[in-house]
């Protein structure tokens, strides 16, 4: 399953985005699917890591950190 945000981008490794606020960037995807979890961690100024399985309305997409990823 490939996640998006409300904006409609993928997301991707290395995104720069705001969560709850925060400045904060995605340090890891998980694509995996069946019976699998999959989800995305970032890391922002007010949360050293959090795992999430869906982009939900308190995360925002600012601009791509590594674009040929």
């Amino acid at each position: 399953m490939r996640h998006q945000y409300k904006t409609g981008e993928e997301v991707r490794l290395g995104d720069q985005i705001r969560y709850a606020g925060s400045a904060g960037m995605v340090v890891t995807v998980v694509h995996r699917g069946n019976d699998h979890t999959t989800g995305f961690m970032i890391c922002t100024d007010a949360h050293s890591l959090v795992f999430l399985d869906k982009a939900g309305e308190d995360l925002e997409f600012v601009k791509r950190g590594y674009p040929n990823i």
